[in-house]
């Protein structure tokens, strides 16, 4: 779109007009209306027979138009306007007219003219040419419009050539109207150079001629003064000049107003000639600075671009090359002279490049080369130098074959020096290896550090679990006893003895069951992800602690939402942040006078989350404190470690969740954390 308007802003219909091309339009305007008004006094002097006049005349405006229809075509080609279309059609008529004019005007090449003519042939040409120009000019006027929206589609050589036989159907038509139909048209002259002075034409075509050249310089006053347009009404001030020369007072051929109306004729069809001479010139005037001046900078960027190809090869370390490999010439850049470490005085060859490569490449380097030259196709390779001082550099390659003809092979390529590159990765790759085994041993210390919470805090269950044990194997040796009993009867009662029996299973299942999630608690081993049931945790971790709680007449409840969904995390961490947050909270209500309550709770949270609470009714959490019972060893106990708090909040963390406590001083405390549920995956 922009350049279709500065292509559109170079042509005359499109400029506009300046304050001095006004000035002398306005001055040549009035120039030829005054010639027109003076010649009206004086038309009807006769002056002497110029045989060659009508012969001069029509072939200098044959010869103008042409020009001018050419320059108007050409500035189509650019615009594709169909207004500008019209106008050039309209100065080929008139050229193209004045051809059967100058063969039937008579006395130039026979008697009464050529092609059959009449004494009134030559004179209904002149109409025909005098009315059909301005006409051209007022549907130019008509379809120009700003800005032109509508513009002619497909090759503008058809369009043109279909104008031009357009133009010369018209002018066929209208001669064989003067010639062959001229019986149908009103008498013009009556002898060979006197005109019919009762001819119902004159007036009525003086008239018409007046009006049309009016409507057609208000229309281009309207359209804009570009410089076309200032023309064209120039132009029309000619044909008026004509129109008040010939038709208002009619003399006949061979006087002063017929020379002067032919005269005006001639000079009105240059003007526009004249000003597309002038305005080409100058336009081929700042063609000619403009491509000198691009030419200069086209040169200055060249520079500035080498000078800026120099400094980036030389900072990204790569330099071009170019290899003609059918005659082995090689081209560097100043760069690759400096990667190899040659003087830019030696000529770079093959043998150069491999007195370069390390011994342990060549031959991998030489078998690449061959068989992309062989397949005539890209290639990249990686290679190491080994430079004279003992340097090693490693090089990246990359090479885009240019094939100009069978035999000729070329290859145009890129040589980058990576050896930084290639000392950090493996610097990298060190340190990343390095990192992996901090990590490693960061993750077995917070381990073996979980493991010696879980320890520290077993000394605290002991005795509870001691208890808890109990209790199932007291169970079993009287069960055990009974069924003895039952058995050693003199009648056996084999019920009594069974039912004992199942009850001996039952109690050695539970001591079992105590065993086992005591050893799952305390057992060392790497943290394993699996789906895990909150409230199954929660349950397990109620009943564990159940003696803990009796002992201290804490009484628990749990609510537990049924709708939880499953987590992913271990088992194993999620019940050492449930232990120990319960321990906690006994410890908490051991010395409160009152009622004793440990609640835990599961519930949904935002986002789908699970949260999880742990609230007692114990000595609460001073405000100021809430914050710091989660730093490493800060505790609020006597004999604490101030480790348990702080590994539960980084195990949480290490789910995804967060851990936090809210409280006051003498109302109990609440223990929350926050587990993400596994995102869902649609098949």
């Amino acid at each position: 779109m922009n350049e279709a308007a500065d292509q559109r802003g170079v042509v005359l219909a499109n400029l506009p007009a300046g304050r001095t091309e006004r000035r002398t339009a306005l001055v040549v305007a009035l120039a030829l209306l005054g010639m027109g008004a003076i010649v009206l006094p004086f038309g009807g002097i006769q002056l002497p027979h110029i045989d060659a006049w009508v012969s001069i005349t029509d072939t200098f405006i044959f010869i103008a138009d042409l020009i001018t229809w050419f320059l108007l075509i050409s500035q189509f080609n650019i615009v594709r306007s169909r207004a500008l279309l019209v106008l050039a059609s309209g100065y080929l008529f008139t050229a193209v007219m004045q051809i059967p004019h100058l063969l039937a005007f008579p006395g130039v090449f026979a008697q009464t003219g050529l092609l059959g003519a009449t004494i009134q042939t030559a004179a209904w040409i002149g109409v025909f040419a005098l009315f059909g120009y301005p006409l051209a000019v007022l549907l130019y006027a008509v379809l120009k419009t700003e800005p032109e929206i509508i513009m002619l589609q497909g090759s503008t050589r058809t369009v043109a050539a279909a104008s031009i036989a357009v133009v010369i159907a018209i002018v066929i038509a209208l001669t064989w109207l003067a010639t062959a139909g001229v019986g149908y048209l009103p008498r013009v002259f009556l002898t060979v150079n006197f005109l019919h002075v009762g001819s119902p034409v004159h007036l009525p075509n003086a008239i018409a001629l007046l009006l049309l050249t009016a409507v057609v310089l208000l229309l281009l006053w309207f359209r804009g003064l570009s410089v076309l347009h200032l023309w064209l009404m120039v132009v029309m001030c000619g044909w008026l000049a004509q129109a008040i020369a010939l038709w208002v007072f009619a003399y006949g051929r061979y006087s002063l107003q017929w020379y002067a109306g032919r005269f005006l004729f001639l000079i009105s069809m240059t003007v526009v000639l004249v000003v597309l001479l002038k305005e080409t010139m100058i336009l081929y005037g700042r063609l000619a600075v403009s491509l000198v001046a691009l030419r200069r900078l086209s040169a200055e960027k060249l520079l500035r671009s080498e000078a800026y190809l120099s400094e980036a090869q030389r900072l990204s370390h790569t330099g071009s090359f170019g290899w003609n490999v059918s005659t082995g010439e090689i081209y560097w850049s100043e760069e690759t002279y400096k990667i190899f470490e040659y003087d830019h005085a030696v000529k770079p060859t093959l043998e150069l490049v491999f007195r370069r490569i390390h011994p342990d490449e060549r031959d991998f380097v030489q078998q690449t080369l061959d068989r992309a030259s062989n397949e005539r196709a890209n290639f990249e390779i990686e290679y190491r130098l080994q430079m004279p001082g003992g340097l090693v550099k490693h090089l990246d390659v990359v090479a885009h074959a240019l094939d100009s003809s069978i035999d000729a092979l070329e290859y145009v390529g890129a040589v980058t020096d990576v050896t930084e590159r290639k000392q950090t990765e493996e610097a990298l790759q060190a340190e990343s290896r390095e990192r992996n085994q901090t990590e490693a041993a960061l993750r077995q210390a917070q381990a073996d550090l979980a493991r010696a919470s879980r320890l520290s805090s077993m000394g605290e269950l002991s005795a509870s679990l001691a208890h808890e044990i109990n209790q199932p194997i007291a169970a079993v040796i009287i069960d055990a006893n009974t069924c003895l009993r039952w058995l050693s009867r003199d009648q056996p009662d084999l019920e009594e003895a069974r039912a004992a029996a199942v009850r001996i299973a039952q109690d050695g299942k539970r001591a079992s069951e105590i065993v086992s999630r005591v050893r799952m608690l305390f057992r060392k081993g790497i943290p394993q992800r699996e789906l895990v049931n909150v409230n199954e945790t929660i349950q397990e971790m109620v009943l564990l602690l159940h003696s803990e709680a009796t002992k201290f007449a804490v009484s628990t409840r749990t609510e537990l939402a049924t709708d939880l969904p499953q987590v992913v995390g271990d088992r194993v961490q999620l019940q050492q942040v449930l232990m120990n947050l319960m321990m906690n909270s006994i410890d908490a209500m051991k010395d409160v006078n009152g009622r004793r309550e440990l609640t835990v709770q599961s519930q949904r949270g935002e986002n789908g989350q699970v949260l999880i609470s742990v609230t007692d009714t114990g000595i609460g959490l001073p405000p100021q404190q809430a914050d710091q019972i989660f730093n490493a060893f800060f505790t609020t106990k006597p004999h604490g470690t101030g480790m348990g708090l702080r590994i539960s909040r980084s195990i949480i963390e290490s789910h995804g969740g967060r851990l936090w406590a809210t409280g006051a001083s003498g109302r109990g405390a609440t223990f929350q954390f926050t587990l993400p549920a596994p995102v869902a995956v649609h098949i």
